[in-house]
């Protein structure tokens, strides 16, 4: 680990892992946040929903909140990467409209967004605190400005399971209702032992887990905007507000009432400033 700094609504870090074991299995995983890779050396595959990619260096991957991926190690070789991770409130709403809703991939090589990651470690270097923070966020940003302008959309994930993609689908447009194996079994004339194997093998993870992580963070984003936990929970698909707060409470690591205590004393004191 060369750095890594995290406040409240921004964390950038530098990591090199000199040996890698390509024994460990990396769990997929999502974020409320957005997150950037920006991928300097390794041998590795990286998993972003229902896409593979074969990682070269000065790749870089936007990968929007709430998206799973992990990485597959094909090598034991040094690992070297920076790592951003933000808020989706802090992404400009014109980079929003581009960006904002699928992952994303460039190699940056030679352009001006590798000496924009210079930038980002030179700054490291020599501001902290608050500064660091407001130097963090404008430099995202002009970064992701200077990756959405590049012409070539070089796009090489190959695509997992053209079924897995119908299905990830299906999940994505009904996560305002239950849903559960025996639906989309029958939506998609599939086993359940056939589904649940193309979501251990493909995404490295549960059906089941899949869908409550997808809903929580929805959840999340509607909280976030003011609403309340006991209103949220029918919103998201959960039959009983129970059940909502055990499935929020597991992924999140807190109740949600405590979340939305938080959100009301910050809206609070945005009135009184």
């Amino acid at each position: 680990m060369l750095y890594k700094n995290k406040f409240f609504d921004v964390s950038v870090s530098h990591k090199l892992d000199e040996k890698i074991s390509i024994l460990k299995q990396y769990l997929s995983h999502s974020h409320l946040t957005h997150e950037i890779l920006f991928f300097i050396s390794g041998n590795c595959e990286y998993i972003v929903g229902n896409k593979k990619y074969l990682l070269k260096p000065y790749d870089m991957l936007f990968i929007p909140a709430g998206t799973f991926h992990h990485i597959t190690h094909l090598s034991s070789a040094r690992y070297e990467r920076v790592v951003i991770q933000f808020s989706p409130k802090d992404l400009p709403i014109i980079l929003d409209e581009i960006i904002g809703k699928k992952t994303e991939y460039r190699n940056i090589k030679g352009t001006r967004v590798v000496n924009l990651f210079e930038k980002i470690d030179d700054t490291t270097s020599r501001f902290s605190d608050l500064s660091l923070q407001y130097m963090y966020k404008n430099l995202i940003g002009l970064l992701l400005m200077e990756f959405c302008k590049l012409d070539e959309i070089a796009d090489n994930g190959i695509k997992t399971s053209p079924k897995l993609t119908q299905i990830l689908y299906y999940i994505s447009s009904n996560l305002d209702r239950y849903l559960g194996p025996d639906e989309i079994c029958k939506e998609f004339y599939i086993s359940k032992s056939a589904l649940y194997k193309l979501f251990t093998e493909n995404l490295n993870i549960s059906l089941m887990k899949y869908i409550r992580v997808k809903k929580i963070t929805i959840a999340e984003q509607y909280i976030n905007e003011g609403m309340l936990p006991n209103q949220v929970y029918e919103k998201c698909g959960f039959n009983d507000y129970c059940t909502f707060y055990r499935a929020y409470k597991n992924i999140l690591g807190e109740a949600p009432s405590n979340k939305s205590r938080k959100k009301t004393k910050e809206i609070s004191n945005d009135k009184n400033n």
